[in-house]
């Protein structure tokens, strides 16, 4: 079972809120949890729904109950419970209803303690060949942890927005209906007895951080605000420790696992921990762990402390002062002596080369060779006058990495204008267009070059930049998120030269209900749509990223269908192989090159 923990399952949009707001399909949280499991148990690329092989004693896990000889009753209540449930399904227009059941069959071996049971193929469209459908993605390991009734429903909820980095607003009434099986006819009951409970358990044991904020209008609350945001590193600890519950490991190994030497011993000096830890310990149960985990969560906190001041210091005096041979001055810019990209801010740097950012201590663990202890110690002794021993009273506010956006040059307007239209041959009505909706700027970068189009997600301070001069770097990537995208639609958006229309423009959504075509280039997505003058959503990877093709899918969840239109070469047909979407190819090699072949034709 713990090989299904980190598996990202799929599930069709559909399916999930019928679960939660059809009072015929409500599941109790263990059945919720099994059904979930075995949907974890599917391969996406089957055609029909597969039986699937389960250990009984992990029946047992999945709903929480220790297995033992008298629990054969109770194992096939819960089944005969669940495989009585029918229901219909209409689809998606409404125009007809299917009715339908979790199980179509169920087989108890006693003798060698498995079960045998095959999900009713009526469900299998929402679990199968789910290309251009939206979809819920999440991982089984974190369900699997919740105790409260309606947590599951709202986490999974909150997975289709977990890489839209911008806040979801859902109408009151629209939640009185959605969340809490529509039994709470009060917002004030369902804060207290739906939202807060499962979002206080899903900020602790899934990945998603989650806060909410209520909206007003003349004193009456409107709407909800939530706030999602994936977490990262230690903050996934009590997240993940759950697969610990059921290895069962030894005291030692878990301990020699989460914690370093030194933290250990100074645990046992302080009495929080035995002196005396020996493999012979039983195992480690759950309250254990936890208390585990609350020690590794105190170590990291004190840990974040000097690490916060250690990235307090500047690291543009630092460098100068300890190792001025690393570092040299290029266009008034510091920077790497080997990475001429790589330029140095007192407060972190940015390698413009490979979209790669961060702090003084991860820039000396990365490209001076100093360990992370070695790194801290080095930046606050420098910070203290080369004091390594001093008393550290308090930690300062550490500097906040500054996200440096690519500047307008609106001198170079005409010239960025000519570039795209004569030299990339695309039309002037969509160049001034995406112009005025800000998806397009002219722009220059520091050190790199003043003449570059500037191919503008201001929403996740992501930029593609194509320089229109020979002189300079020729392509940057500057970006605040690892997968980020460029993209615009055939539908007109709001200009930036109504200046209350731009602010609306501010609380853009991803919500578009249109076809998504996925590009590599900037251009090549502009070329597609003037090609084919289809309705969509015309997306550019900046390259072939698989992450940021996962973060795309996430990031429109209500597009009506997924086609892959990257180039038409080796490095395409690999990127597509495994993807179970529609793909369409350019004649030659990239859409701006048909584009440009039929306009000279």
């Amino acid at each position: 079972m713990t090989d299904q923990a980190l598996k990202s399952v799929h599930i069709e949009n559909h399916l999930v809120e019928k679960i939660h707001i059809e009072p015929s399909m409500t599941l109790t949280l263990n059945q919720q949890k099994l059904i979930l499991y075995l949907a974890s148990l599917i391969n996406e690329y089957d055609t029909t729904l597969q039986e699937i092989e389960l250990q009984i004693s992990d029946f047992f896990k999945i709903i929480g109950r220790s297995y033992s000889s008298k629990s054969k009753e109770l194992l096939e209540k819960s089944l005969v419970h669940l495989g009585s449930k029918v229901f219909f399904l209409p689809n998606e227009s409404g125009d007809y209803k299917v009715l339908c059941r979790w199980l179509d069959t169920v087989e108890i071996d006693y003798r060698k303690n498995v079960l045998h049971l095959k999900l009713s193929e009526t469900l299998a469209p929402y679990f199968l060949e789910l290309s251009g459908k939206a979809r819920t993605i999440f991982q089984f390991g974190y369900i699997l942890q919740f105790r409260k009734s309606y947590s599951i429903d709202l986490y999974l909820y909150f997975c289709r927005f977990k890489n839209l980095n911008r806040p979801v607003m859902i109408p009151v009434d629209e939640a009185l209906l959605r969340f809490g099986n529509g039994t709470y006819k009060r917002y004030t009951d369902l804060m207290r007895f739906v939202i807060k409970p499962a979002t206080d358990e899903i900020n602790e044991k899934s990945d998603l951080t989650v806060s909410f904020k209520a909206i007003t209008e003349s004193r009456k609350t409107t709407h909800i605000c939530f706030y999602i945001i994936k977490k990262v590193g230690n903050q996934k600890l009590v997240a993940e420790s759950w697969k610990n519950q059921y290895k069962k490991p030894n005291l030692k190994n878990v301990i020699e696992e989460l914690f370093e030497n030194d933290f250990i011993k100074e645990a046992q000096e302080r009495n929080i921990l035995s002196k005396n830890i020996s493999s012979d310990d039983p195992t480690l149960d759950d309250f254990g762990l936890e208390t585990l985990v609350k020690l590794k969560k105190h170590k990291s906190k004190v840990s974040n402390n000097f690490i916060e001041k250690a990235n307090g210091t500047n690291l543009i005096e630092f460098l100068e002062s300890v190792h001025p041979e690393s570092v040299t001055y290029s266009n008034g810019n510091l920077v790497n002596a080997d990475h001429d990209s790589l330029v140095i801010f007192g407060d972190g740097y940015y390698r413009y080369s490979c979209n790669e950012s961060g702090t003084p201590v991860y820039y000396l663990t990365k490209y001076l060779n100093y360990n992370l202890n070695e790194a801290v110690q080095a930046l606050i002794a420098f910070e203290g006058g080369s004091e390594r021993t001093r008393t550290l009273v308090e930690c300062p506010k550490s500097l906040n990495h500054t996200f440096y956006r690519p500047c307008d040059n609106v001198l170079a307007n005409e010239a960025v204008k000519a570039y795209l239209t004569e030299e990339r041959a695309l039309s002037k009505n969509v160049i001034d267009r995406l112009f005025d909706e800000g998806k397009i700027y002219s722009a220059s970068v520091k050190g790199q070059g003043k003449q570059y189009v500037c191919f503008s997600n201001n929403k996740i301070n992501f930029y593609i930049l194509r320089n229109t001069e020979p002189d300079g770097t020729q392509k940057l990537i500057i970006s605040d998120d690892s997968y980020g995208f460029w993209f615009f639609t055939s539908e007109s958006q709001n200009t930036r030269r109504d200046i209350f229309n731009y602010f609306e423009k501010q609380n853009e959504d991803y919500s578009y209900k249109l076809p998504l075509f996925v590009c590599e280039s900037s251009i090549d997505a502009i070329s597609l749509y003037e090609l084919t003058e289809k309705r969509g959503i015309y997306v550019a990877m900046g390259g072939l990223k698989n992450g940021t093709f996962d973060n795309i899918i996430n990031s429109f969840p209500n597009a009506t269908e997924i086609i892959l239109a990257v180039d038409n070469d080796p490095a395409g047909d690999k990127f597509c192989k495994y993807k179970n979407y529609k793909r369409i190819k350019p004649e030659a090699k990239d859409w701006n090159e048909d584009l440009q072949n039929k306009k000279r034709a």
